[in-house]
């Protein structure tokens, strides 16, 4: 077993980050599988671009959705994108192994990741809840389609986040390759991308009436 105290680093697929403690030393974050790195350009693709259209809709505070939430969206979906390849979550796991090894409570592992799955699904709900307010408010109030994909985006991403992290504490050895869940990630990306491209239109026609 390699010493889980020493801190080590090593290279990934993308960048050099601290890794987290396993059995056998230190795992090897990042993804070179091609799904998986479509799937961070796409992130990073569609976050770049959100972040644009919040540009071009500053200054026009009667455009729906608002410059700061396209803004918000951008990061948010910047950060899924570069978590893609940090894999901030398996860090997580992996030291609250070494925790329950060191507290020895490893053999109630499964309790143990019940418990946890518990708690980030919480505290996702909680930070979750904004938007699937604001998604409710738009599917009710008759907003502008691009204001409904928007939130429908976000809370589709969050949904499979939420998924995500149950995937990986409870059910990793059965899903640790599947191929389904890259394709299943690209549906709130693919949403986004939609608005964004819905927005542009909009406002393109919006610029054209005004130049007329």
């Amino acid at each position: 077993m390699g010493s889980m105290t020493e801190m080590r680093w090593c290279g990934t697929s993308l960048l050099p980050l601290p890794l987290s403690a396993v059995d056998d030393g230190w795992r090897i974050l990042g993804d070179p599988d091609p799904i998986s790195l479509f799937v961070t350009f796409a992130y990073l693709a569609v976050a770049t671009m959100a972040l644009v259209q919040s540009r071009r809709s500053a200054g026009r505070p009667s455009i729906a959705p608002s410059s700061r939430q396209w803004m918000l969206v951008g990061i948010l979906f910047l950060v899924l994108g570069i978590n893609k390849q940090a894999d901030l979550q398996t860090f997580v796991i992996d030291g609250g192994k070494w925790l329950a090894r060191a507290s020895g409570l490893y053999d109630h592992k499964l309790a143990l990741r019940a418990a946890f799955t518990v708690l980030v699904l919480a505290v996702v709900g909680i930070l979750a809840r904004p938007s699937w307010k604001l998604l409710r408010q738009a599917m009710h109030q008759k907003s502008s389609l691009v204001t409904r994909l928007l939130w429908l985006a976000v809370v589709t991403q969050i949904g499979f986040v939420c998924l995500r992290v149950v995937m990986i504490s409870l059910l990793a050895p059965w899903i640790s390759d599947a191929w389904w869940v890259d394709l299943l990630e690209l549906t709130g990306i693919a949403i986004l991308l939609v608005a964004i491209l819905y927005a542009r239109r909009d406002q393109g026609r919006v610029t054209l009436r005004y130049s007329d």
